[in-house]
Formats: C-alpha cells, structure tokens, sequence
C-alpha cells in the first residue's frame, strides 16, 4: 500500500512539466478530476480483485494479462503498471487525454462492479 500511494505522489508531483517542455499543455482541471477518478477507481479495482483472489475459493478474475488466478504480486504490479501507464499516455497526447481518461474509467467502473458481484458485495483486501 505504501508503494501504491508513493507512486500516486509521484505522479501528482509531475503534473508541472510546461516548466519543462515548453510546447507542453497543462491538464485542465477537469482533465484532473478525470484522473483521480480513474486512479481510485484502479486501486478499488485493486482492492477488490485482491479480497477476492486471497477470501474466496476459485475466484476467476477478469485481468487477461494476469491469466485466471493472478498472485498478490502479480495484480499489484498490473495495478500500478495500468495506473501510471494511462497518466503518461494521456500526458504525451493531449488532444486525446480525455477520451483516454473516460475510457479508461468505463473499464474500470465495469472491473469494480464485476468484483463486487463476485465478492457478494464491497469488500477491499489490501493487506
């Protein structure tokens, strides 16, 4: 968990790069919004997926780059790969961030309500 929120700092804190790159294009505010929407619901998606595969037996998830049965390990890093992954996507395509910001919330609004139907419910494992 503290790696988790080490990188979301992380990535609050590039979010000034126009003192950088000159041709840079700062993010609206609703472009940020956008964001922390898509990053919490990545670590609900997180949360969710890890109760489910450490609490109930022969749950399946729904990663296809993780396989069926994804270890602690394994979702973590896909977790934090697709979290920074999709901020640098969207940073170096501006015209596009908020068509990626919003398909990328779509995905991962569809993840969280397929764990919490798997779950029995909103239940977060991050231990």
């Amino acid at each position: 968990m503290k790696t988790m929120l080490a990188l979301l700092l992380f990535i609050s804190s590039s979010a000034h790069a126009e003192d950088i790159v000159p041709s840079y294009q700062p993010w609206s505010n609703t472009q940020l919004a956008e964001l922390a929407t898509f990053e919490t619901l990545n670590l609900a998606d997180w949360g969710t997926a890890h109760y489910c595969q450490e609490r109930i037996y022969n749950c399946r998830g729904a990663y296809p780059l993780a396989g069926p049965h994804p270890t602690s390990t394994r979702l973590f890093a896909i977790t934090a790969l697709l979290g920074l992954g999709t901020y640098y996507i969207a940073d170096v395509n501006p015209e596009y961030r908020d068509a990626i910001l919003i398909f990328g919330i779509v995905v991962k609004a569809d993840a969280v309500r397929n764990n919490i139907g798997v779950n029995g419910g909103f239940k977060l494992s991050f231990d």
